[in-house]
């Protein structure tokens, strides 16, 4: 598990070989620098409050690509979860399709210490490295809030594409556009969440990685470049806190507003502000790490404030592979 030594600096652990310390979070050092995300227990908790902002969003829902488990004496089915992160994902599926085999892959270990006897753990991994895990193989392969750690999209549909079996694998996308929306004008475009965004886009942007949501038509149209059929997509308001009158919305904005700031009824939060702000703010536009950490403040004030209307949207994004006649069929149509 990540972050399992003697406490360190402000009351986390002390990193081990596989983590190193900076302004307080611990970050992987696999791959050192390439993921601006931490990786200890702080991220575990916003990654498991994630899981349940995604429920919530989705009523329960672990997957929107068509999938049906193959009875016991068959060839399993597979799944491939790329990024597992905490492995809720994962573990949830698992529980649910006992017959499949469950694959997750990343760049460090924050998943449970217990496992399901179908699900296996692979890390070090970095999924923009080559797999060896059996191209035409599987039958879902998963990613999910991967913007900020991909540094070319067309090169991971391609390789997905690969390893996907023709005409019945699916490739499932879940991401959050962390833009700002509002719909009746109470947030100024001037707000301190405005132009968080803003900075948090351009530094990721800087070091190839962006955060940015590619937006509807580019991520259709990347999918479709890569071959995918039947593309689906769906998309849900989630509200950056409790301010809507929904019950349903009112609950989303709870679990989101505990995901990414901090306590909200005496529980434990994901300071998501503080996880995704860090590196990118310092490492790229070196800003003193005092300047970074009252920024954040500033930042998450905004987002706490209820006559603010705002909202990030999910997207959730299916494509089936092509099977060989309609991968011919294809490539004619483009000799034309």
């Amino acid at each position: 598990m990540a972050g399992s030594g003697p406490a360190g600096i402000n009351g986390l652990p002390r990193p081990s070989e596989a983590e190193y310390e900076e302004n307080g979070r611990l970050y992987s050092t696999f791959r050192r620098g390439v993921y601006l995300l931490p990786c200890d227990e702080l991220e575990k908790d916003r990654l498991d409050i994630l899981h349940r902002v995604l429920e919530e969003a989705r009523r329960g829902n672990l997957l929107n690509a068509p999938f049906q488990e193959r009875p016991p004496g068959h060839n399993g089915c597979r799944v491939l979860d790329l990024g597992f992160g905490t492995g809720f994902w994962l573990v949830d599926m698992a529980a649910k399709y006992r017959n499949t085999e469950f694959v997750g892959i990343d760049l460090a270990n924050m998943g449970p210490d217990k496992i399901l006897e179908n699900v296996t753990l692979l890390y070090p991994r970095d999924y923009e490295s080559p797999w060896a895990l059996g191209e035409e193989s599987w039958d879902i392969i998963h990613i999910q809030m991967a913007c900020g750690s991909v540094s070319s999209w067309p090169n991971l549909y391609s390789k997905v594409m690969k390893h996907l079996r023709p005409g019945t694998g699916w490739f499932e996308q879940v991401e959050i556009d962390l833009r700002p929306r509002c719909d009746d004008g109470t947030l100024s475009p001037n707000s301190r969440l405005v132009e968080w965004y803003n900075y948090i886009a351009e530094a990721t942007f800087n070091i190839g990685r962006p955060i940015e949501y590619k937006g509807d038509g580019e991520t259709h149209r990347l999918l479709t470049a890569a071959g995918f059929k039947d593309i689906r997509h769906e998309a849900i308001r989630i509200p950056l806190n409790t301010w809507p009158t929904d019950p349903h919305e009112k609950e989303i904005g709870a679990w989101y507003y505990l995901s990414m700031i901090g306590e909200l009824n005496n529980d434990r939060g994901g300071h998501g502000i503080e996880a995704i702000s860090l590196a990118p703010l310092h490492r790229t536009f070196n800003w003193p790490v005092e300047h970074v950490w009252r920024y954040i403040k500033e930042v998450e004030r905004d987002f706490a404030e209820v006559k603010f209307h705002t909202y990030h949207v999910l997207h959730i994004w299916s494509g089936r592979a092509p099977e060989e006649h309609e991968k011919t069929r294809d490539s004619l149509r483009s000799e034309r």
